[in-house]
C-alpha cells in the first residue's frame, strides 16, 4: 500500500520543529550546540569568534563528534592563539601545525594541516583575513557557495591540471552552510534572505 505524504501538514509540522529548535524551546531546551562552547571572553572579540569558527568547521566531518571537536579547538585557541590569525597561520611550517593538531585532535592531521595553513592564505588573499566579509559580500547562498566551496577548484584541477584558487580548501556546500550557521547563530553575520526553492 502506498502512503501519501500531505506536503501542507509536512511542512507545518517541519515548520513546527525548527522554530522550536531556533528558540530553544521543549524539546530543545537543553541542547547544547558546539558554538556555545565558545566561552564569553572569546565571544566579545567578534573577530576571534569568527576565526575560531572558520577554523572549526575543518574538523566538521566525519565520524568526528563536532562538541568534541569545538572543544578541543578553544583548548588550542587558549595554547596557542597564533593558529587562529591567519596572517600568521599561512606562514607557519607544515609539520609545525600538523603535530599541534595531531596533539590536540588525532583526526586526518595531514590533511587538515595543509588546509589550515592554504585556507589561511586564502582568507587573507580574498577576504582580508576575516570570514565575515565573505558574508557581507555574499548576497544569497549561491553566493555563498561560490565563494566558500572550493568544488571549481576540484573540477578544474582534475581536468586541467592547473588550481584555481575559488573557495576554500575541504570546503563543500555543507561546510559553507556549517560555517552560515555558525557565524549566524552567534550574531557574527546576518542571516540570508530565505530563497523560494
Amino acid at each position: 500500500m502506498k502512503e501519501r505524504i500531505k506536503m501542507r501538514r509536512a511542512t507545518r509540522v517541519v515548520q513546527t520543529a525548527v522554530q522550536a529548535y531556533r528558540q530553544r524551546a521543549y524539546p530543545y531546551q537543553n541542547i547544547l550546540l558546539p558554538q556555545d562552547m565558545l566561552p564569553k571572553s572569546l565571544r566579545a572579540d567578534k573577530g576571534t569568534a569568527a576565526l575560531i569558527l572558520f577554523y572549526s568547521c575543518h574538523y566538521m566531518r566525519g565520524t568526528i563528534k563536532s562538541g568534541y571537536a569545538m572543544r578541543k579547538i578553544v583548548g588550542l585557541h587558549a595554547q596557542s592563539p597564533e593558529f587562529f590569525d591567519p596572517h600568521h597561520a599561512m606562514q607557519l611550517p607544515y609539520e609545525e601545525v600538523r603535530k599541534r593538531l595531531h596533539a590536540m585532535i588525532p583526526y586526518k592531521s595531514e590533511q587538515i594541516a595543509r588546509s589550515w595553513i592554504e585556507n589561511s592564505r586564502r582568507l587573507v588573499l580574498h577576504w582580508h583575513g576575516d570570514p565575515r566579509i565573505i558574508f557581507s559580500v555574499a548576497r544569497k547562498q549561491s553566493d555563498l557557495y561560490r565563494y566558500v566551496t572550493n568544488r571549481v577548484t576540484v573540477r578544474l584541477q582534475g581536468r586541467t591540471g592547473n588550481l584555481n584558487e575559488d573557495g576554500f580548501m575541504g570546503f563543500q556546500k555543507k561546510m559553507a552552510n556549517m560555517l552560515a550557521y555558525f557565524l549566524e547563530s552567534c550574531r557574527l553575520v546576518q542571516p540570508f534572505p530565505q530563497e523560494k526553492v
